[in-house]
């Protein structure tokens, strides 16, 4: 269980996924604070005025895909965790791709009952 309040940045444009995203969450992490942002654009807004302690990212966006974002982060945000809650990293290649450069693990949404776990890890 996570105690202490922590900001999650959520990546996504399915609203449903967001909601599904945040419950999971808040499973492990009652006191989390969320910033929602669903394209680039809102992303880049939310993040210059608020550093997120994780950010939870989908791969694929209308606008943009989560390796973008993720390298942003990586540049700006160096310490900050980095997961990825996707459906379209189903490719092993892909998956040690995102984690070679840089992502903290990745949770598959057909499997969110496994985002509280990562979550935990990810955070200890």
């Amino acid at each position: 269980m996570i105690e202490q309040t922590i900001k999650i940045l959520l990546l996504e444009d399915q609203k449903t996924d967001q909601e599904l995203t945040t419950r999971a969450v808040r499973k492990v992490a009652p006191n989390a604070v969320f910033i929602l942002a669903d394209s680039q654009r809102e992303f880049m807004e939310k993040v210059k005025d608020n550093t997120p302690d994780l950010i939870i990212s989908d791969y694929q966006l209308p606008d943009w895909n989560g390796l973008e974002a993720m390298l942003y982060s990586r540049e700006h945000f160096p310490g900050v965790p980095f997961i990825f809650l996707t459906g379209a990293l189903n490719d092993e290649e892909k998956v040690a791709e995102m984690i070679l450069k840089g992502a903290s693990g990745y949770v598959l949404k057909d499997r969110f009952s496994e985002l509280p776990a990562k979550l935990e890890s990810v955070v200890q």
